[in-house]
């Protein structure tokens, strides 16, 4: 598919209608909801912290590094959920 194909209208609108979908489906059943999305990597980050800085002593030895710790946390997390749901996305809707 050439770039110009995908800056079309009727792209945009279908892949617009597919985030929106895909976001929905995600969070239909969870107690939590979307909540859950912001909790994860708060909890990711409580329990690195505690045992990187705390148990081990790796966090004394970089300054900041709670700020650093929690800029990867999030990174990771948008590059993978990124990359599986894109994945998902395809496999999932072949007969488009």
């Amino acid at each position: 598919m050439k770039v110009t194909n995908l800056l079309q209208r009727k792209n945009r609108i279908l892949l617009r209608e597919l985030v929106v979908t895909d976001f929905k489906l995600r969070y239909q059943g969870s107690v939590l909801g979307y909540l859950w999305s912001i909790l994860k990597p708060i909890f990711l980050f409580i329990i690195l912290y505690i045992v990187f800085d705390k148990f081990l002593g790796l966090g004394k030895q970089v300054e900041h590094y709670p700020v650093y710790l929690l800029v990867g946390i999030v990174l990771w997390n948008f590059f993978s959920e990124a990359t599986v749901q894109g994945l998902q996305s395809i496999v999932s809707r072949g007969d488009l």
